[in-house]
């Protein structure tokens, strides 16, 4: 039934909703307008915000569109994931995600705890996705929500990044006071030379 080009034509139709002149491109344009769309997401996502009806809008809630725009996404965000991974292999002092410039002075926990932009817009990424799922169990409501493996999945990987940024920035909150308190009581630069209280002491290596 599928398989009947009657069915077949009303797919199309239905893909490339409100994407009419697309249907008829070649395979390169079409690939053109896929990586247009992966480099201008954030801009785009910020148009269909401000004006949800208007005919970009109308664009962007195609099919097709949203495949594009949902793939391009997770390509991002898993690429983002795997240069914030590699990046750890070279070292904590040779970060090149790190703009924080170090001071004789300043804690080994400080720098180990400092966000990079990596992280930042990865934090940024699953903010997103926890609103996207925090609409789908609005509409769809909790019964039918659980139901879907799928959803369970996303609930516990959301649920992962969410507890590791929490003990991260947690991590980070403790180790400023402990160099808030170097800074203020400490003179020398050599802290290994200096008796610190235990709690400040602990995030010094």
């Amino acid at each position: 039934f599928v398989a009947h080009p009657n069915c077949q034509q009303q797919l199309l139709t239905i893909w490339y909703e409100n994407l009419s002149g697309l249907r008829e491109q070649t395979i390169a344009i079409k690939c053109l307008v896929v990586l247009v769309v992966a480099l201008g997401l954030p801009f785009l996502a910020m148009g269909y915000w401000i004006a949800p009806c208007s005919r970009l809008g109308k664009i962007l809630r195609s099919p097709f569109m949203k495949f594009v725009a949902h793939a391009a996404s997770f390509i991002i965000f898993l690429g983002l994931l795997v240069f914030n991974a590699s990046d750890r292999f070279e070292g904590i002092t040779t970060l090149p995600n790190i703009t924080v410039i170090d001071y004789p002075k300043q804690i080994f926990r400080v720098k180990t705890t400092q966000f990079t932009w990596t992280e930042m817009l990865i934090m940024v990424w699953v903010l997103g996705m926890m609103w996207s799922e925090c609409k789908e169990l609005w509409l769809e409501g909790p019964r039918e929500y659980i139901v879907q493996l799928w959803n369970v999945l996303d609930f516990g990987m959301l649920s992962i990044f969410i507890a590791a940024f929490t003990a991260r920035f947690l991590a980070f909150l403790q180790a400023t006071k402990a160099q808030q308190y170097v800074d203020s009581h400490v003179q020398e630069s050599d802290l290994s030379e200096v008796t610190l209280p235990p709690e400040v002491q602990y995030f010094t290596y």
